[in-house]
């Protein structure tokens, strides 16, 4: 029977990471605010939902990670949103349906996040663009919200970010809005989880005069659901020790991305044939 431990230090460390997420959280809202009439810090919608993201999948534990969007997108709408209408009586219907959208981030974000962890993220930026502007339209037929605090109405001021527009209408600006932030959001995770893949170079110049690849003599291997994959470009080739190098390294599949892939053909060894 598997026992939960609850010692004094988990649970505060735990306290602190919720507590630490929430403040991060906030962030966001505060740069949404910012963003938006009337303070009209526009460039900060490339970025304001960085802190959220990060927030959201490595500061909060998973089960407690809806607080990210609830305190970042919840608090900046409720701040924005209740400004803009006062104290008549829209203003409550637009509270009811942040409430509603606080709850439903609660308890649906944590599996969005179980599920960018078992695909490895790979959905990640295609999910959030998606899962913004969809939600955009979805709103967009909630009198009296319609599309008051759309991100795109913080380019308002920016004509050179009008062309998405009159393609795709106010959606399509959203969606280039969505992009830089989830892709920013994503290279924030990797720096966050310190994991670079090193890059290979070609290790044997072609001439003479060729000059050295600053990745040259990095013979990288790497975890794919195929097996070891690693790769040889260009000349390298010809020559029988990069393939077996990269082999020592553990490698079982070899790709060769280039014109060149006779050189493996000409060669009186064996083993640098099967290799690539």
């Amino acid at each position: 029977m598997a026992t939960v431990n609850n010692s004094p230090t988990k649970v505060l460390n735990k306290f602190w990471r919720i507590m630490s997420g929430i403040g991060v959280s906030m962030l966001t809202a505060l740069m949404l605010i910012l963003a938006f009439h009337p303070y009209d810090v526009w460039f900060l919608a490339f970025f304001s939902l960085v802190p959220m993201l990060i927030a959201q999948h490595r500061i909060l534990p998973r089960k407690w990670s809806g607080l990210a969007p609830a305190v970042g997108i919840g608090g900046w709408l409720f701040v924005f949103l209740t400004s803009m209408f006062g104290g008549n009586s829209a203003a409550y219907v637009i509270q009811i349906v942040v409430v509603v959208i606080i709850i439903v981030q609660v308890f649906t974000v944590p599996g969005v996040r179980r599920f960018h962890e078992q695909t490895g993220y790979r959905w990640f930026l295609l999910q959030g663009i998606a899962d913004w502007v969809g939600f955009e339209m979805v709103r967009s037929f909630i009198p009296p919200i319609n599309t008051h605090a759309f991100i795109a109405q913080t380019m308002y001021s920016q004509p050179w970010m009008l062309q998405p527009i009159s393609i795709l209408s106010i959606y399509g600006l959203g969606i280039v809005l969505m992009l830089v932030n989830f892709a920013l959001a994503q290279c924030a995770l990797v720096l966050f989880d310190g994991k670079f893949l090193d890059v290979y170079g070609k290790n044997h110049p072609t001439s003479p005069g060729e000059p050295r690849i600053i990745t040259a003599s990095v013979y990288p291997v790497y975890n794919t659901n195929l097996g070891q994959l690693a790769t040889i470009i260009c000349n390298d080739v010809h020559w029988t020790n990069t393939s077996r190098r990269l082999a020592l390294k553990g490698a079982q599949l070899i790709a060769v991305p280039t014109l060149e892939t006779p050189g493996c053909s000409r060669t009186s060894c064996s083993k640098c044939a099967a290799s690539c």
